[in-house]
């Protein structure tokens, strides 16, 4: 089974039980995804403070030193808007422990024992793999906005922030992008990287409402070093 052959990304796992662990690595791999992979709270979260910044992280939910719901508060606490989708895996399939985890930040949910193929294909939905090539392509396609995107979980914090919110798809799945007020998209699409990345927020739904995923911090810091280099050309 080939699934998200075409790009590498990575994923970091927090698992302790070290046989769940290694299906996981091996899972991953034949995807065609990059693990990280670690058995503890305080790992994960040094990983993280490294600079290390996954497509994904598969939390589980019960780990030696704190619980998964620990590290989803710190992640909370410590967010700087670069975010990435968390999958918390668990052997409770209680309703009262998924509205929980997503409640405290985690985007969706895995029960333990779980096939390895479905756990596969819900991967893939939330690995984003929009390029800046793809997203002016979908970008020169808005042309109507859709005020109701607003009042969505995710998208109605920018109600008042001076954006205009679009419908779109990729790959299948809907996505809202937001630009700036009076800027019309098809005069986005012919600006220079810089300016496309800064001005564009794009969100992707999921379980517990829409969350941002692109660009990501490593996006645009490659943008505002393209764009410093320029400026210094004599």
């Amino acid at each position: 089974m080939n699934i998200a052959q075409s790009h590498l990304k990575s994923v970091l796992v927090a698992e302790d039980d070290l046989v769940t662990q290694r299906i996981l690595a091996v899972a991953l791999k034949t995807f065609g995804y990059e693990a990280t992979l670690c058995t503890t709270g305080q790992q994960c979260l040094d990983i993280l403070v490294s600079g290390v910044r996954p497509d994904l992280m598969l939390l589980d939910l019960h780990l030696p030193d704190m619980s998964g719901f620990d590290v989803l508060a710190r992640l909370q606490k410590k967010s700087t808007g670069d975010t990435f989708p968390i999958m918390v895996l668990t052997a409770r399939n209680d309703p009262d422990t998924v509205r929980a985890a997503l409640k405290a930040g985690a985007h969706d949910y895995v029960v333990k024992p779980f096939d390895v193929h479905e756990l596969g294909k819900r991967i893939k939905d939330f690995v984003f793999n929009g390029t800046e090539e793809t997203m002016r392509g979908i970008v020169e396609n808005l042309r109507v906005p859709d005020h109701s995107l607003f009042r969505a979980p995710g998208l109605n914090i920018w109600a008042d922030l001076n954006v205009e919110a679009y419908l779109a798809s990729h790959e299948g799945k809907p996505l809202a992008i937001l630009i700036p007020h009076g800027i019309r998209p098809r005069d986005l699409v012919r600006a220079r990287s810089f300016t496309f990345l800064t001005s564009l927020h794009v969100f992707k739904k999921s379980a517990n409402g829409w969350r941002k995923v692109w660009p990501t911090s490593a996006c645009l810091d490659k943008a505002i070093l393209e764009d410093e280099a320029k400026r210094t050309v004599p």
